[in-house]
């Protein structure tokens, strides 16, 4: 299919001034075959495409740029990180939701509103609370995955010795002896998933994916 558009002339579209240029030289009789040869090659499909990936990139760094302070950046403790034995034996999809999680970068409403102004609402989509969606309330408050929650502060609880039970606290999912169940939890619920925006609105999911949420069994489990 063939789409032929306007493009406004002398306006800095780039192939817009090569075919300007080109022009000028064959009226004016000075084309010598060089310029038609120069105009096929930066016309091929190879060409074009390279350049939409250069634009793609520029404006994904633009945005980085723009959004993303160097403070939020995060680099694992030394000596730790995936030398985690837990961790080298797990899915990359939840070793990245992981660190996500330590780094407070992941998938949650509190970041993705409060942090970069992705949607309107940081109220938690999963279980409707209208309570803002933090990695607390994902871990101790969400009636969604209240469940695989309560399983995995028992197991914190036996791995890290506790002597009395202690309130959740997100500081103690980042223990090294805790990291077996943290990864069980992911790995058995979507918390810190990405999410389609689109469905998102400032009441939380539509009505479309509330239906899944009904029951008591903890959500959908893993995708």
């Amino acid at each position: 299919m063939v789409v032929i558009r306007w493009t406004p002339a002398h306006a800095g579209v780039e192939g817009n001034e090569k075919a300007d240029e080109y022009t000028k030289v064959a009226a004016q009789g000075e084309d010598d075959g060089q310029a038609g040869s120069e105009l096929r090659q930066e016309a091929s499909l190879a060409h074009l495409r390279r350049k939409a990936t250069e634009r793609r990139t520029q404006a994904t760094k633009d945005w980085i740029r723009e959004h993303v302070k160097s403070t939020r950046q995060y680099k694992p403790p030394k000596g730790k990180g995936l030398r985690r034995k837990d961790l080298q034996q797990t899915r990359k999809s939840v070793a990245g939701r992981y660190y996500q999680l330590l780094s407070g970068h992941a998938s949650t409403g509190a970041y993705l509103c409060d942090k970069i102004g992705k949607i309107n609402s940081n109220a938690c989509w999963w279980c409707g609370s209208r309570k803002p969606q933090t990695v607390h309330h994902l871990v101790a408050e969400c009636k969604m995955w209240a469940p695989q929650a309560r399983k995995m502060w028992k197991e914190i609880g036996k791995a890290c010795g506790w002597k009395h039970p202690r309130a959740p606290a997100v500081r103690w999912l980042w223990e090294e002896k805790a990291t077996k169940a943290v990864l069980s939890f992911l790995t058995s619920t979507r918390v810190g998933e990405m999410v389609d925006l689109r469905k998102l609105s400032e009441n939380g999911l539509e009505e479309s994916e509330e239906s899944e949420m009904d029951g008591d069994e903890g959500g959908p489990g893993p995708p």
